[in-house]
C-alpha cells in the first residue's frame, strides 16, 4: 500500500488478536504511531471462535472513538463471518453509518 500511496503505512496488527486485545493495544499504538489515517480491519478472529457479535461491536465502537478522539480518519474495513456463505455481519455497517466513517464491505472476499 506504501508503494501505490506514496504514504508511509504501519502495519500495527497482530494476527489471532481478538478484539478485546486489540482495544487495549490501540492507545498505546496510536500515541506511538500518531496516524494520520486507520483502517481497522478487526473481528476475524472473534468471529471464528464465536465470542459474540454484541461484544465485537462495542470493542470496534470503542476503537473507533478513540481513533476519531486522536484526530485521525478511520476506514473500517467489514470482516466476513465464515460459515456456508461468507458474509459480513451488519454491526460494520451500522458502526460506519453511526460514526460517520467510510466502510469497506467487500475487499476481503478475494
Amino acid at each position: 500500500m506504501q508503494a501505490l500511496t506514496g504514504h508511509k503505512v504501519i502495519n500495527a496488527g497482530i494476527p489471532g488478536e481478538v478484539s478485546k486485545a486489540g482495544l487495549r493495544r490501540l492507545p498505546s499504538v496510536l500515541q506511538a504511531v500518531q496516524p494520520n489515517l486507520v483502517i481497522l480491519c478487526h473481528g476475524g478472529n472473534d468471529l471464528i471462535r464465536n465470542m459474540g457479535r454484541a461484544q465485537l461491536k462495542e470493542n470496534l465502537e470503542q476503537m473507533i472513538s478513540l481513533i476519531k478522539d486522536t484526530g485521525a480518519r478511520v476506514i473500517l474495513i467489514g470482516v466476513p463471518s465464515f460459515n456456508i456463505m461468507l458474509d459480513v455481519p451488519s454491526l460494520y455497517e451500522e458502526l460506519a453509518q453511526q460514526h460517520e466513517i467510510p466502510v469497506e464491505l467487500e475487499s476481503l472476499y478475494d
